[in-house]
């Protein structure tokens, strides 16, 4: 079984401003590169031939045993969170078709799929608790508001992917455009003003 773990230092810093920008303004830059990285994560193991794959969230997590996923599509195995735990493809998937920044990755979990079962065949020196290290995010929902009642957010990653391939572009010509009328190279960060602009013309 795979593991892999979070790196919010793989998110390239374009895509973590065009996520602030146009899909999550409430979030922290530190958050968002943290949470693509999951779905990126997501990703890959949607690749993957195994039908399930470990992730943690830091390389300080040590897995004392071999994971023997049952019919559960998320355990965690540290027991107290989900700095380490094993999912399913299918969950995986599930997750990526319902993008959902309303709450930390592991309330999103736990609302997604609230029977998961906890393990203890993994330690993690640095328990997140609540993922400490971005408690400067406000989040719209407290936790047991947006577990109580959650709803799909139907919101895809791999439209979000497109849209940011669209947004490149966009920006690539319009500063072309501005070079050719005015001899002057720049570097538009204003997303949404882009965005607003284009789809007017």
């Amino acid at each position: 079984m795979k593991t892999y773990t979070v790196n919010p230092a793989n998110t390239p810093d374009d895509f973590v401003h065009f996520f602030n920008t146009l899909v999550a303004p409430v979030l922290t830059k530190e958050y968002t590169a943290y949470f693509l990285d999951i779905c990126r994560i997501f990703m890959n193991a949607l690749d993957d031939d195994e039908d399930y794959f470990v992730m943690r969230t830091n390389e300080h997590v040590l897995i004392k045993g071999e994971p023997e996923p049952g019919t559960k599509m998320v355990e965690s195995l540290t027991g107290t969170d989900m700095s380490c735990a094993v999912y399913s493809k299918e969950f995986a998937r599930i997750y990526l078709n319902n993008v959902d920044t309303r709450q930390t990755h592991d309330v999103v979990v736990g609302a997604m799929f609230p029977e998961y079962k906890k393990n203890s065949i993994a330690i993690n020196p640095l328990p997140l608790q609540g993922i400490y290290q971005y408690s400067d995010v406000k989040w719209r929902i407290d936790p047991y508001n947006f577990a109580r009642g959650y709803q799909a957010s139907n919101i895809k990653f791999v439209d979000i992917l497109e849209d940011f391939e669209k947004m490149k572009v966009m920006k690539k010509a319009a500063e072309k455009a501005f070079f050719e009328e005015w001899g002057v190279s720049i570097d538009i960060k204003d997303y949404k003003y882009l965005k607003n602009t284009t789809n007017e013309k």
